[in-house]
């Protein structure tokens, strides 16, 4: 038996213009120029979000932080 939910995916996929929506995570991501995560973290950065924190505590947690927000944003493209 198929799901409800299912079903009204593969009708809405034969739908006119539902090809459109249909876009690929390359066609959807960043460009490299632009990705602010590729760049590389900076000691001044990560005292300034955590400045109670000695330097290596802040930057091992703003590298966690940022390694966190590229693991979701690549989990939300693909």
């Amino acid at each position: 038996m198929i799901h409800p939910l299912e079903l009204l995916d593969r009708w809405r996929r034969h739908l006119p213009g539902s090809r459109r929506w249909r876009r690929d995570s390359a066609a959807a991501a960043t460009p490299p120029d632009q990705d602010w995560l590729r760049e590389p973290a900076t000691l001044e950065e990560a005292s300034a979000l955590y400045p109670h924190l000695s330097l290596e505590q802040a930057m091992v947690r703003y590298q966690r932080f940022r390694l966190g927000m590229r693991w979701q944003r690549d989990q939300e493209l693909s």
